[in-house]
């Protein structure tokens, strides 16, 4: 008996567009059924994009893609993930793989 899993579907959210259309990016790929969002840092940490699209969307996951620990110190990175954490309903949890059992990115 096999089960079949369900197809996840993830957008990226920019980090160099201002917050309000950030908001309007993030609001318009939850309406069209997306099951979460990454911001990646590249041309800004992900943090700021992550926090804009949590106070605007109710169902979707937030992921840090790429965050760089390295270029930060690990106090700063440890309130940016304990910041995530306040998102609503707990949305956004920072970590290396979601893939991997992560309880809230991949239910």
């Amino acid at each position: 008996m096999t089960t079949e899993k369900k197809r996840r579907y993830w957008r990226f959210v920019s980090p160099s567009m201002p917050a309000a259309a950030v908001a309007a990016q993030a609001k318009m790929q939850e309406d069209a059924g997306l099951d979460g969002l990454i911001a990646a840092q590249l041309y800004s940490t992900p943090f700021i994009p992550l926090a804009v699209a949590a106070a605007t969307t109710s169902r979707v996951r937030l992921l840090s893609g790429i965050a760089l620990a390295f270029t930060r110190s690990p106090y700063e990175t440890a309130l940016s993930a304990m910041t995530q954490q306040t998102a609503p309903d707990g949305i956004g949890l920072p970590g290396p793989d979601p893939g991997r059992g992560s309880p809230k990115m991949m239910a």
